[in-house]
């Protein structure tokens, strides 16, 4: 667990966040509460463990950070096209790490949010009741193109007293909305949270890495996770965001056939000081079969 007593050193970053000691305290104060609604004996949702790809809920018009492609040091040496190093640099105490993630501020991209994975204990109940713990009941990952089509997805077609499967998860509200200059309700002092979406997945070999064997099996949980104050220039802009950590079976979302080679590369075992963002999907299997054509 996190504990407020511990604050990680600030990484090193070419514009400086918000207050990092602040976004981390509130974080923890989170996890904390989250042990207290009984999520211990569960993974809990720092941990990023998704059973169903409908877990997955969409959310539209917010900011948010990407940080599916954050870990190593170094950039990738094989990729579609050059990217960026994206390092999660982990904290003193190993308790959270630091990882430099996209960021984007317009609005206008779709993202998704993994239910399982709320680190606001009040705003996880809130979600879970009106999209149920699969998020069926919400448009999601799965049910989205059957929504856009104007028809009623399961179980709401079958049962109508569920009311529309289409409607927008609550979670979606507590992101923002960039066009009506609403703020991110998750966390005082974070500029956006970290989510999920497909950009940028024509720059890298999106795919899943199964690391559960690997000797420290030690990764960030990044899903609603704090972020500072974006920076970069126009179409590269970055964020440094606060995830929390978890040892266990975990994936990160890229095809690694040099899994296990020097650091840096697409290896499960990264530089000392250094680990994935990643999540354990469980049943969900590979995002990647869900990624929108080119």
């Amino acid at each position: 667990m996190l504990e407020s007593s511990h604050s990680p050193s600030p990484s090193h970053s070419p514009s400086p966040p918000r207050p990092a000691v602040a976004i981390l305290v509130v974080l923890a104060l989170c996890v904390l509460a989250s042990a207290a609604f009984g999520q211990v004996s569960e993974p809990p949702p720092r941990s990023d463990t998704i059973t169903a790809v409908s877990q997955f809920l969409l959310c539209s018009g917010n900011p948010y950070a990407l940080c599916y492609y954050s870990g190593p040091q170094h950039a990738p040496p094989k990729t579609n096209r050059p990217v960026p190093a994206l390092p999660c640099e982990l904290s003193d105490d190993g308790k959270s790490a630091t990882c430099k993630c996209y960021a984007f501020e317009d609005g206008a991209s779709t993202n998704f949010v993994a239910l399982p994975s709320i680190l606001n204990p009040d705003i996880l109940a809130q979600t879970e009741s009106a999209c149920g713990e699969d998020g069926l009941l919400c448009l999601n990952m799965v049910n989205q193109k059957t929504c856009a089509a104007g028809d009623e997805p399961e179980p709401c077609k079958s049962d109508p007293k569920l009311g529309s499967c289409c409607k927008t998860a609550p979670v979606c509200g507590d992101l923002g909305n960039t066009q009506a200059g609403i703020g991110q309700s998750f966390f005082p002092q974070a500029s956006l949270l970290s989510t999920f979406s497909f950009k940028h997945a024509a720059s890298y070999p999106i795919g899943s890495t199964d690391c559960s064997e690997a000797p420290t099996p030690l990764y960030a949980g990044c899903m609603t996770a704090p972020c500072g104050e974006p920076y970069g220039e126009p179409g590269q802009r970055f964020a440094d965001c606060k995830c929390p950590t978890f040892e266990g079976p975990y994936q990160f979302g890229q095809t690694a056939p040099d899994a296990g080679g020097e650091a840096g590369s697409r290896a499960c075992t990264l530089k000392p000081g250094y680990v994935w963002s990643a999540a354990n999907l469980e049943t969900a299997g590979n995002l990647a079969t869900q990624a929108p054509p080119e």
